[in-house]
């Protein structure tokens, strides 16, 4: 996949097998009732606390973040460089985190070096798309942070900061739902900034929620820089993955790609 930077704007009518799923009349006369409006929104996105220990000038990390591939694990450094600019070498290293089976971790690491003079201020924290040990290699998706924040300059032993989705990729967006009784379609108007040009990308109706990522109840057909959805009358969230159909995984063997880099939940109509 490519970098950020397209728009696209995307208006699909989903036959659905939604038998019983909605309100209303059947006949194929029935008018569309108009659904909610949904914000997608970029992810990763979570916190992360910093302390060190004055004795053992040991670094640690605690992490709380949704948005990621679920049960995947994840590079975590801390580079002499910022967010926005060019990336700098890892001046401390961490085990990897992984996520839970929902796409959240919540999670503390110790640095693999000692922090004789702290907190690491001026730096930044960068979340990798893949472990350590996949960093580098082809086709490399994960030399690039998916998430990053800047340590602000401070003498304390404990502070806690925001962890953004990496900067240039922010991809945001909308979706407006419409259920039609009678034909048991649904249409879903996306409307999207900030994909790459071009770029394929699977999208899905999922249970649960963006911060917990739950079952796929439908997948969608993939689209170049957009999405099509269906829906039914519980709560769900429309996903859009990093990657192509082809490229997230089938069942439980996810693939880093399968990261989700927008979210909206969507209630129901």
């Amino acid at each position: 996949m490519s970098r950020l930077g397209g728009r696209v704007l995307a208006r699909v009518g989903v036959a659905a097998a939604l038998a019983g799923c909605g309100s209303g009349s059947s006949s194929p006369t029935a008018t569309p009732v108009a659904g909610p409006s949904i914000q997608l929104a970029n992810v990763p996105t979570g916190t992360g606390v910093l302390s060190v220990d004055v004795k053992t000038h040991r670094l640690s990390v605690k992490l709380d973040a949704y948005g990621l591939t679920p049960n995947s694990g994840h590079a975590l450094r801390i580079t002499d460089s910022r967010c926005v600019g060019k990336q700098g070498p890892p001046s401390f290293t961490f085990p990897d985190v992984t996520a839970d089976g929902v796409g959240a971790l919540s999670t503390e690491v110790t640095a693999d070096q000692p922090a004789p003079k702290g907190i690491p201020s001026g730096m930044e924290i960068d979340l990798h798309l893949v472990p350590r040990a996949d960093l580098g290699k082809a086709p490399d998706t994960g030399s690039i942070p998916i998430a990053c924040t800047d340590i602000p300059t401070t003498t304390s032993t404990r502070i806690a900061v925001r962890l953004y989705p990496f900067p240039g990729e922010k991809p945001a967006g909308s979706a407006t739902l419409a259920y039609d009784s009678g034909s048991k379609t649904l249409t879903v108007r996306l409307i999207g900034f900030g994909l790459a040009p071009k770029s394929t990308h699977a999208a899905d109706i999922d249970l649960g929620s963006c911060a917990k990522q739950g079952k796929q109840r439908y997948a969608l057909k993939e689209v170049v820089a957009g999405s099509q959805g269906r829906i039914d009358r519980v709560s769900w969230y429309l996903l859009v993955h990093q990657g192509a159909r082809s490229e997230i995984g089938t069942g439980a063997n996810h693939a880093p790609l399968l990261r989700p880099i927008l979210c909206g939940d969507v209630t129901h109509i």
